[in-house]
């Protein structure tokens, strides 16, 4: 896992003190600054009093929203194109537990075992382009497994991987 990814996990879990954050931005190495909603959605009001990191660079829409009422970043600034595919991967993969073939924290550490990554790094907000597109591939294959057991009858839940994520969690 890339440093700046090991650093911002790091933060997020031991530091209980919001504002000793220090969020960098992945594209240019800036530190990001710490900003409310209504600066990056000045249309959307209901976003207005939510806070979110972005490249103090200024460059292409680079920024992150952070957890309720907290200046904890949700994962790493995302350019335009990674928060597509963020969302996207999420449309997809949310599917598998909002149906109830299982549970969130069952699905996470399945998608974990089908991309052989630790349990503990599987954290969209964390992922890259490429791990959106992976995750997006796997979860619609076994979204499909899903419904098609759903629909014969057949007692529908997610195929066991044995990989090396599901061992890491």
């Amino acid at each position: 896992m890339e440093q700046w990814k090991q650093d911002l996990i790091k933060q997020t879990k031991t530091n209980p003190v919001e504002k000793s954050f220090r969020v960098v931005c992945q594209y240019c190495g800036k530190n990001a600054n710490l900003v409310g909603g209504d600066y990056i959605y000045p249309h959307r009001k209901d976003l207005f009093n939510k806070n979110f990191w972005q490249c103090a660079n200024g460059h292409e829409e680079s920024f992150v929203g952070c957890h309720p009422n907290s200046s904890t970043p949700l994962g790493c600034l995302a350019n335009a194109e990674l928060r597509r595919a963020k969302k996207e991967t999420h449309a997809v993969f949310d599917f598998i537990w909002r149906e109830k073939y299982s549970s969130r924290g069952a699905a996470y550490r399945w998608l974990a075992g089908a991309l052989n990554i630790p349990v503990k790094d599987c954290h969209m907000g964390m992922f890259s382009v490429e791990q959106c597109k992976q995750a997006q591939l796997v979860a619609l294959h076994e979204l499909a497994y899903l419904r098609n057991a759903r629909a014969t009858g057949y007692t529908a839940e997610l195929r066991k991987q044995t990989t090396e994520g599901d061992r890491n969690g």
